[in-house]
């Protein structure tokens, strides 16, 4: 990146996203990354030359959803609440306010999420599990059924197998059981017009999607909008071209009117 910045024309903003937490000011602690409070947007910043603006990849590919909505639409995927739930190798949530991605002051994965992973039947899989692997991710589920005597090559593969063989579908109910728990505790705090599903955990695996959609209609006062997101392979790099376009979007004139005489021109 340091490589690619140097030379570069003026730009309005370089954005990056991360698979961890990030607070309010940039700064990352993870113990994923090992890193404590590791100012990451005042780094790159430096590095690059450019303003870069940092989030959070879920946080990143919520604004996405929201800004791929029909402009003038006015159901409540834009006036009310929406969580947005992403499970693949990262399982993290993020909140949609009126249209707007809320942005966390504490940048931290919050306490019950961690108890609730890491409980029921991938308690004893966590343990074995290297750090920076969630015990719920497509990884973690393969891993679980590996150990349970499971021969799956990837993940897509114990997706196929489910299909036939009844414990790897056993070990994917159980891990559906335990994301419900996850998405009912922040459906519980906030209570949201619409759910979102994103993530290649509820688009590969149907059935596991239809199970999960089942048990929350049982839970009252949840959601009555259930959308899933079927993102392409580039993602990550389309919500970090978001985060890049924050501060236009927030403020485009102050931005553009920041830029060298004869950059940032439309």
């Amino acid at each position: 990146m340091c490589v690619w910045g140097r030379g570069c024309p003026h730009l309005p903003g370089v954005g990056a996203a991360f698979s961890t937490h990030i607070n309010q000011n940039g700064c990352i602690s993870s113990p994923n990354y090992r890193w404590e409070d590791i100012p990451a947007a005042a780094i790159l910043s430096a590095e690059l030359g450019h303003p870069v603006e940092v989030a959070t990849g879920v946080t990143a590919m919520a604004a996405i959803e929201l800004l791929s909505r029909p402009l003038g639409e006015s159901d409540v995927a834009i006036s009310g609440s929406t969580l947005y739930f992403y499970a693949r190798e990262v399982v993290a949530h993020a909140w949609m306010f009126h249209g707007a991605v809320h942005r966390p002051h504490q940048g931290r994965d919050p306490r019950p999420f961690r108890h609730i992973a890491i409980s029921g039947e991938f308690l004893n899989i966590s343990l074995d599990l290297p750090g920076h692997i969630h015990p719920l991710s497509n990884t973690g589920v393969l891993h679980a059924a590996r150990a349970r005597g499971v021969e799956a090559v990837d993940f897509g593969h114990l997706v196929h197998q489910a299909a036939q063989l009844p414990l790897a579908r056993e070990i994917f109910d159980a891990r559906a059981r335990l994301l419900v728990e996850l998405i009912r505790l922040a459906v519980d705090v906030v209570g949201p017009d619409s759910l979102v599903f994103a993530g290649e955990a509820f688009t590969l695996d149907p059935q596991e999607l239809q199970l999960i959609i089942a048990m929350l209609r049982e839970h009252q006062g949840g959601p009555g909008d259930f959308r899933i997101q079927r993102a392409g392979r580039n993602i990550l790099r389309n919500a970090a071209r978001q985060v890049a376009l924050y501060r236009l979007w927030q403020d485009p004139l102050a931005t553009l009117s920041s830029s060298p005489k004869g950059h940032g021109r439309p």
